[in-house]
């Protein structure tokens, strides 16, 4: 899907830009109920990079109560793609 953004198509940016919306909607949802100072989006979806993040701080700005403005970041798993796996290989140890 994000590819197709890339490429222009108007229905993969739809389909992303909802779907964006409901990410920010339960980001929002995690801020209020526990005040993280962050928010870490790891696995496939964050290799999207600069289509999904600067759209989704921004929708979960205007989403979240004003009091929670500007207290915690969204930011992309370092480990990427392998964070399951190595949160896998923790429980081993």
């Amino acid at each position: 899907m994000f590819e197709a953004k890339r490429q222009h198509d108007a229905v993969a940016a739809e389909v992303i830009d909802r779907a964006i919306y409901y990410m920010a909607l339960g980001l929002v949802n995690v801020i209020h109920s526990f005040n993280p100072d962050r928010i870490v989006i790891g696995g496939g979806v964050s290799r999207a990079g600069e289509l999904l993040f600067p759209q989704l701080r921004e929708m979960t700005h205007k989403l979240v109560m004003p009091s929670y403005q500007g207290t915690y970041e969204i930011v992309p798993a370092g480990l990427r793609d392998d964070v399951g796996l190595v949160g896998a290989a923790a429980l081993f140890q």
